[in-house]
């Protein structure tokens, strides 16, 4: 994990995680993300975990957490670089929490639902689906 006292900006490289805490955000057929897991409605931004210095179980630690803390079911989680999210005008800032030094924000999104569900479907297209 990073060093929660000495957190640098997120790369255009970093690999991000966003955590499926509902059945409805992803497709069971094919085990692929729907853009339902990165729309950020009704918030002003998406959280997400990076990867960057953490194994792959703090980084399923983090998700379990996160499911815990929202009394859900973790069901997988969704990687995707960091660039992705660049490409789509959206930025990404480092927002360290107690227990997750690692967590980002991606802001910048449009105040309108299509806009916001355009660029969640482009995000989810480019994702990769992981299953717990």
């Amino acid at each position: 994990m990073l060093d929660p006292d000495n957190v640098a900006d997120v790369n255009n490289s970093e690999m991000l995680a966003r955590y499926a805490t509902q059945s409805s955000h992803f497709r069971r057929i094919d085990w692929t993300a729907k853009q339902d897991l990165f729309f950020p409605h009704p918030h002003i931004e998406l959280s997400v975990t990076r990867h960057i210095n953490a194994t792959e179980d703090e980084i399923w630690q983090i998700g379990r957490n996160v499911a815990e803390l929202q009394n859900k079911t973790l069901y997988g989680r969704a990687d995707v670089k960091a660039e992705v999210f660049i490409e789509q005008e959206l930025t990404l800032r480092k927002a360290p929490l107690a227990n997750n030094p690692n967590h980002a924000n991606a802001v910048g999104w449009a105040s309108d639902k299509p806009n916001q569900k355009s660029k969640a479907q482009l995000i989810a297209a480019k994702s990769t689906f992981v299953k717990v």
